[in-house]
């Protein structure tokens, strides 16, 4: 079976799936960050178009000597004015994102056989779900110790991918060389950096772990199942006296 079938088929292979991964986190937050950004930019389209008519309208009505337009533009001021508003309460609402790794991976076919491989996937994997729980965070200082871990676990991935290239550096002189010795200790260096590398994933395991108690203390859906059982009951009712009424509308029934 090819690569491409075995990709298909759901079975990708692991150093392809942690790019695939990767990549998508990377696109899900550009998305997220996009979205929060909209209505800041929505704003700023729209001072800029009223500004544009108001500085446009003032020349024309001096010299036309109409008065209309000096009123047009003194509105379009206004309008500008209140956009300009917007965009700046907007900008002051907008969440800066989540921090993001820095440094760039490997690239994915060099880690294919690497020993740098595993827990540098371990670590980026524990980063995307730490991630994804700091999104469902309410708006708080919750919220606000999710981003500052998120930070934490983006500069520790980081420190992973500086890692990896030490380690793959040491992979590739330990294949080019040719004494025995000389090999011995590229193995070995790769061989303690791997190790490190396997702790630190651990650490970040921990660290989300953490922040999926955080999250699982929220307060769910549950609280108000009183409430909800009041309005079904109440909905039931209104269907019920509906059918009445229909039925006693029509004699047929």
């Amino acid at each position: 079976m090819t690569l491409f079938e075995r990709v298909g088929a759901g079975r990708m292979p692991d150093w392809i799936r942690a790019d695939v991964d990767r990549r998508l986190f990377v696109h899900t937050e550009w998305r997220a960050r996009r979205a929060a950004s909209r209505p800041r930019r929505r704003a700023l389209v729209s001072a800029r178009a009223w500004t544009t008519l108001a500085v446009g309208c003032l020349p024309v009505a001096a010299i036309e000597h109409a008065w209309a337009w000096a009123v047009v533009g003194g509105l379009a001021a206004a309008r500008g004015g209140l956009s300009w508003r917007d965009a700046r309460r907007a900008a002051a609402g907008e969440s800066a994102g989540l921090s993001m790794p820095s440094v760039a991976p490997p690239p994915p076919g060099a880690l294919r056989r690497s020993a740098a491989a595993e827990p540098l996937r371990r670590g980026e994997s524990a980063l995307m779900a730490l991630g994804a729980a700091v999104r469902t965070l309410p708006v708080g200082p919750v919220a606000e110790q999710g981003r500052a871990a998120m930070a934490t676990g983006a500069a520790v991935v980081d420190e992973l991918r500086g890692q990896a290239h030490r380690v793959l550096a040491c992979e590739a002189a330990e294949r080019a060389g040719t004494d025995p010795g000389h090999r011995a200790s590229a193995r070995a260096r790769s061989e303690g950096l791997a190790a490190e590398m396997a702790v630190t994933a651990a650490h970040l395991d921990e660290l989300l772990a953490a922040a999926g108690e955080v999250v699982a203390a929220l307060p769910g859906a549950g609280r108000h199942p009183d409430q909800l059982r009041a309005q079904t009951e109440t909905l039931r009712g209104t269907a019920a006296a509906l059918r009445d009424l229909a039925r006693g509308s029509d004699p047929g029934l």
